[in-house]
């Protein structure tokens, strides 16, 4: 997970279903960015985060539900069109007001996709990468992403 990728082009890109992130499914962590693209210090319960990530989330193959389309609902929860796109960190992105110091067009992707061929090995080691992450920043900054409302099971 180092390559970070604006999420309106990735989002817009992938519309088309040009691209293998439409069958991939993996873990994801939306980044705020600068205007310049790099990503952006938030300052958390301890010390600062210079990775600046918002949210840590997955996608997961029992659902069905790959990582480019939890990317399009959050997007769509995010913006003005809410309703049956309901990604719960979309909803929170406009609760907390995030646009007014994230807008959309500032926020990245890091990704990692899953490479195991089982449905059931897939969501498992998709669900043990998240728990690590999110584990691994709470106990760095003593609290969660800024959008992530729970920990992992």
């Amino acid at each position: 997970m180092s390559k970070i990728y604006k999420l309106s082009q990735l989002v817009k890109k992938n519309a088309n279903g040009n691209n293998n992130l439409g069958r991939a499914f993996g873990v994801y962590e939306l980044i705020a960015l600068n205007k310049n693209g790099s990503p952006r210090t938030l300052y958390r319960a301890k010390g600062r985060d210079d990775r600046g990530i918002l949210y840590i989330g997955r996608s997961g193959a029992r659902r069905g539900r790959t990582i480019l389309q939890r990317l399009k609902e959050f997007w769509k929860s995010a913006g003005t069109n809410n309703g049956k796109y309901s990604h719960c960190a979309g909803e929170h992105y406009q609760r907390l007001r995030a646009p007014n110091w994230v807008p959309l067009d500032c926020v990245g992707v890091r990704i990692w996709v899953c490479n195991q061929t089982t449905n059931a090995k897939r969501d498992t080691e998709i669900k043990q990468v998240e728990k690590r992450r999110i584990e691994n920043y709470a106990r760095r900054h003593k609290e969660l992403p800024p959008l992530n409302r729970s920990w992992p099971k």
